[in-house]
């Protein structure tokens, strides 16, 4: 009989602790998103990546690319960063992959950083593109990147 107590306490315990551990990433999730402007504008997910009007000859082409993002990096992530800052900041730029002045200046106003790196990019990129919680990786925003290139 007090086997089977101890047993149940420890059940409610482990129960306590895995509710909690949950409740803990469910917040700091809920709070990075709010930090970057998940909220801005109509509070939706629901934008579509635009396809560029004018693409450079060679933007199929473009690699995926690689972090940091910076000034002189040309590839499908800069497209992303680049619509995203459109979406979140009207920040006017052409979308053409090429992370130039102005999309050096945006990113600066924005955020004041002058470069990207892989946590702040997926942070940037969810916000604006994730249609759910459950289609939260970069993988799958790239993936469907890739959708959207092929035209």
């Amino acid at each position: 009989m007090k086997n089977k107590k101890i047993i149940i306490i420890v059940i409610i315990i482990v129960f306590i602790v895995i509710g909690v551990i949950m409740y803990a990433k469910w917040k700091k999730n809920k709070d990075d998103q709010e930090s970057i402007g998940q909220t801005t504008g109509s509070g939706t997910n629901d934008y579509k990546i635009p396809t560029p009007t004018n693409p450079s000859p060679d933007f199929k082409s473009l690699p995926t690319g690689s972090f940091p993002i910076k000034y002189g990096s040309k590839s499908k992530l800069v497209y992303l960063l680049q619509s995203a800052l459109n979406k979140l900041y009207n920040a006017g730029l052409t979308l053409d992959g090429d992370f130039g002045e102005k999309t050096k200046t945006a990113l600066k106003s924005a955020y004041g950083i002058e470069q990207v790196d892989f946590k702040t990019a997926k942070k940037i990129y969810l916000s604006v593109f994730a249609k759910s919680k459950s289609d939260a990786s970069l993988e799958s925003l790239i993936n469907t990147m890739d959708l959207y290139m092929k035209f």
